[in-house]
Parts: C-alpha cells; structure tokens; sequence
C-alpha cells in the first residue's frame, strides 16, 4: 500500500473486514514528509469462509485526521482434497489352487470439492518406488514379485483396469461436492493370485493423485 502525508510525525493503519471493527495494522513513522512511501501488510484466509469479502483500508495521522478509505473486494475459494484418504491396507490369505482373484479391504476414498468455480477432477493410482529403493510392484524381501498385471480396480459395471507403473484413471467428477471410489458390492480393488506364486509377504507403494484435468 502506497501512502503520503505532508506534516505528520507519523501514521497509523487500519482495516475493517466485512463491516466488522476496525483493526490496527501498525504504525509507520513519516520519514519522509510529502513523499510517497509504502507500508506492507497481509491478511490470512484460513478462517474466512468461502466466497466474497469486503475490506476497508485507511490511515490516520498523529494529528487524529483520518484518510480516505480503499475498498477492495476478494473472492476466497475452496480446495479440492481427500475428506477420506486411502489408508495402507493388509491382505492375509492362502494361495489358491486355481487362478483367482481376492477382493482387498480398502478404506473408503473420497474427494470432498470446495472450490465455487467447479472444473473436472480426476482420480489417478498407480505403483511407484518405495521409499526405501525398492521397485514398483509387490516385492517380497526375498526378491520375489506379483505378476504386473495383478492389481486390479473393478467398477460397478464389472469393467477391470490394471493399476500398475502407468497406473488408471478411477474416477472423474466436475460438479459434485462429494465423491468416493465405488467400492461397494463386487466394485473395488483386487489381487489376482495363482498357486504357482510364493507364499511369502508382498509390499508395494501406490500412488494416488487429484489431477485437475481438461
């Protein structure tokens, strides 16, 4: 904010917000008489509700003489997030003795969208590195791994798509406020397991991104 004063010793700040009680933003002292200066300020929006605000700026002098007062309008909108983030999940079974695959307890998935303006969400996973170097995919620590292809997501519509490096696109929304990954019933996330495969512990990192897409 640029300010200037002729004669006074200094110069005190202040801002309403929505019409409420003036509040003093400090006090500057008039260092350069008739020139213009600048005094910086900020105002944080974490605790201001969504949509349109109003602010009021204005100084007054040591001389009790107040200045005119700037009126500017901001918009504070929301943000895309998980209101439910997917959580590590564990699967305990035997093999089986014919191919099959093996429904996982996932924790519930869902986006909560808090934006005002509204555009397309998408929902991408994907395996990833460990943290610890590992390869993407379910390793053993005996070196062992899953089949790439053995990952699956299912939707409603009993649809499969392989979630692997490249990974898939689990959902996509432009107008909800709230969307959660169809688990229910058949649709959810699997593990195609065979009798040929070790019987051992796997692990692997999954990737999951909120991608605002075109």
């Amino acid at each position: 904010m640029t300010w200037r004063d002729e004669d006074s010793n200094h110069v005190q700040f202040f801002y309403q917000l929505d019409g409420g009680e003036p509040v003093e933003l400090g006090t500057k002292e008039n260092s350069a008489p008739g020139s213009s200066q600048n005094f910086e300020w900020s105002l944080s929006t974490n605790e201001l509700a969504i949509g349109e605000h109003d602010v009021v700026l204005y100084a007054i002098d040591s001389e009790g003489i107040t200045s005119q007062k700037a009126h500017l309008t901001f918009l504070v909108d929301g943000k895309v997030s998980f209101s439910a983030a997917p959580q590590d999940f564990t699967l305990e079974t035997a093999l089986p003795e014919k191919k099959m695959k093996v429904k996982t307890a996932l924790s519930p998935i869902q986006i909560e969208d808090k934006r005002i303006q509204k555009s397309n969400i998408a929902l991408r996973a994907r395996l990833i590195d460990s943290a610890d170097g590992t390869k993407a995919g379910f390793n053993s620590a005996a070196g062992h791994k899953l089949p790439s292809d053995a990952f699956i997501y299912q939707n409603g519509a009993h649809e499969q798509s392989v979630i692997d490096e490249v990974g898939i696109e689990l959902l996509q929304t432009d107008s909800q406020e709230i969307t959660q990954v169809n688990q229910a019933g058949e649709a959810g996330f699997y593990l195609e397991l065979a009798p040929w495969l070790h019987a051992e512990t796997y692990q692997a990192t999954i990737e999951w991104q909120l991608i605002e897409a075109p």
